[in-house]
């Protein structure tokens, strides 16, 4: 952890991480004067598929290689906080565990990735601070109930570890949208770096969490690990307020002592229990399907507008994405290497590599 004197350093995995649909967040973190924020590799890349052992996976260069060349690197050794998402949750995040242990920085982990059974036993470590953000929408739920869906996701925290939040937004989809993301990756960040470097619960970071989430109209549920053994504190929020809920059991000890450890089996591809996965294709069927329910929200927005300026009423703008306490200044990078000789981290030149992210995805 930096001292406070210093800038956070945040590295945001691409693949799985929505750094393309959601790019406006990551330029405002980016700018954001109390975040040093740096992109690690491109989604789409050679290396953005899945490995082996998963049903639709490959062999090298996939996402666990590259969580090798990254650590290769010794990117998590200038790194306060990773963000990871979907596969990358799925695939990067345990390599890094299985190689580094509790020295792996804190992590916020969009969709939950590492909290499902995944085709390798995972080490999460009992002192690892993570912060998991899963969607009521998301299709990584499945036919389970939004009560089912918490307490699987719990089920699968390392019983000794008492370092973890679980936020559940009812309609959060795959793709956290704008909106949402806007609101909680920040407070997400700040929390999880707070409890690491205080070892208390960050109650101050996640009230200001709730407080977000309510006054952005969102519903759902916020868990995390007290004091209390085997206790989650829980707060509900949506239309009627933040409520306590109370000391939730804990749904860990049943399950791990029935599977022989968290996630300690191995499922097979054609098993419910398999952990569902989101390629680049099916990410790219997002992407098109966000950009059109984007649009269509746009239109809509317009055409109230103009209702609401023929009835004499001047619209307000809403932007999704706060507007940033100042620039830093942004590092110089040499654009003149091959693209296939850049090495998977990418600091700085932000808003050019989402654009050309963005760009290949739609072969632009």
């Amino acid at each position: 952890m930096a001292p406070s004197s210093q800038l956070t350093r945040v590295r945001v995995v691409a693949p799985g991480g929505g750094t393309g649909v959601n790019s406006a967040i990551y330029t405002a973190l980016d700018k954001d004067a109390r975040f040093d924020m740096a992109i690690l590799g491109r989604s789409r890349a050679s290396y953005d598929c899945y490995p082996e052992d998963w049903e639709d996976g490959n062999a090298a260069p996939n996402l666990e290689s590259f969580a090798e060349e990254l650590l290769s690197q010794n990117v998590l050794d200038e790194c306060d906080c990773l963000v990871v998402g979907s596969r990358g949750g799925q695939v990067v995040l345990p390599s890094f565990w299985r190689a580094r242990g509790a020295s792996v920085p804190p992590v916020v982990v969009l969709n939950g990735g590492c909290a499902m059974s995944l085709p390798k036993q995972i080490q999460w470590p009992d002192s690892a601070v993570t912060c998991l953000l899963i969607g009521g929408q998301d299709f990584f739920r499945g036919d389970l109930s939004p009560d089912e869906y918490i307490d699987h996701t719990v089920s699968h925290v390392p019983h000794g570890n008492s370092t973890t939040v679980i936020l559940y937004v009812h309609e959060m989809q795959h793709m956290p949208q704008a909106q949402l993301l806007s609101l909680v990756l920040r407070r997400l960040i700040e929390a999880s770096t707070a409890w690491h470097a205080t070892g208390l619960p960050p109650l101050k970071q996640l009230n200001a969490v709730l407080q977000a989430l309510l006054s952005g109209g969102w519903s759902g549920r916020l868990l995390y690990t007290g004091r209390h053994e085997e206790r989650w504190e829980t707060y509900s929020f949506g239309p009627k307020g933040i409520r306590r809920v109370g000391l939730a059991d804990d749904k860990r000890r049943k399950c791990q002592q029935s599977v022989g450890g968290s996630a300690a089996r191995r499922p097979s591809p054609s098993s419910k229990d398999a952990a569902p996965e989101f390629t680049v294709h099916a990410e790219l069927r997002a992407l098109w399907r966000a950009g059109a329910q984007a649009v269509a929200a746009a239109q809509r927005g317009f055409k109230a507008g103009e209702e609401e300026t023929d009835a004499g009423v001047t619209p307000e703008r809403h932007l999704d994405v706060p507007t940033p306490l100042r620039s830093k200044e942004r590092r110089a990078t040499s654009t003149s290497e091959p693209e296939a000789e850049r090495p998977p981290l990418r600091s700085g030149g932000l808003r050019n590599s989402l654009r050309s992210s963005w760009g290949s995805a739609f072969g632009e």
